[in-house]
C-alpha cells in the first residue's frame, strides 16, 4: 500500500505540483483572496507598457531640446491664448515674441497648453531651425514631466521585467517536474 508521503513524493506528487507551477507561471495563482498575482503574460504586459512609458518620456525630452544646428533665443511672454481641456478646465498656452537672426520680429504660440497660466512679460529661451524661425519652441529650464515619464516607464519595466524572469522560474522548474514525473515509477 503506497502511504501518503510516498505519493506525495513519487511521480504523482511531482506531477501535481508540476501542474501547479506551470498554471502560476503562465497566468498566476491568487495567493490570498483579492491578491492577483501576475503569470508571464501579464508580466509581459506590464513590461511593454512601462517601455512604451520610457518612449513617451524620451520623445518629450527630445521636443524639449534645442534643434540641432539650430539657433536659440530668448523669447517675451506677449500673452495667453486660453482654450478648454477635455475636462472643461482652462488651458493656456504663451504666445511668445523674439527677434529672429535675421533681424525679423516673430510671434509664435506654444502648441503644448499647462494649466499654469503663463505670466506676460516673462522671458522664455527659444530654439528655431535656421532660415524658420516660425518653428520655434520652448526649451524649459527644467524637463520634469519628460523625467518623471520616463522614470515611471522605467520602473514600470523594470517590475514587469523582474516579474517574468520570477514566471519563466516558475514555468521552467514546474516543465522539469512534470517531465522528471513521466520517467519515474510510483
Amino acid at each position: 500500500m503506497t502511504s501518503f508521503r510516498d505519493y506525495v513524493t513519487g511521480r504523482r506528487g511531482r506531477a501535481v505540483a508540476g501542474g501547479i507551477l506551470v498554471a502560476d507561471g503562465i497566468v498566476g495563482i491568487d495567493g490570498q483572496v483579492g491578491r492577483k498575482r501576475a503569470g508571464i503574460l501579464s508580466s509581459l504586459v506590464v513590461l511593454v507598457v512601462g517601455l512604451v512609458f520610457v518612449g513617451v518620456g524620451v520623445y518629450v525630452h527630445r521636443q524639449h531640446q534645442p534643434y540641432a544646428n539650430g539657433m536659440s533665443t530668448t523669447g517675451t511672454v506677449t500673452g495667453v491664448q486660453t482654450s478648454r481641456n477635455d475636462h472643461g478646465q482652462p488651458a493656456y498656452a504663451p504666445v511668445i515674441a523674439f527677434t529672429a537672426a535675421s533681424g525679423r520680429r516673430v510671434t509664435v504660440t506654444e502648441p503644448n497648453t499647462s494649466s499654469v497660466r503663463p505670466t506676460v512679460g516673462g522671458s522664455v529661451q527659444l530654439s528655431y531651425r535656421k532660415g524658420d524661425p516660425q518653428s520655434a519652441r520652448v526649451i524649459p529650464a527644467h524637463d520634469w514631466v519628460a523625467f518623471a515619464v520616463t522614470g515611471i516607464g522605467g520602473l514600470t519595466a523594470l517590475i514587469g521585467a523582474i516579474t517574468f524572469v520570477i514566471r519563466l522560474k516558475t514555468l521552467l522548474a514546474g516543465l522539469r517536474l512534470l517531465i522528471g514525473s513521466r520517467g519515474q515509477h510510483g
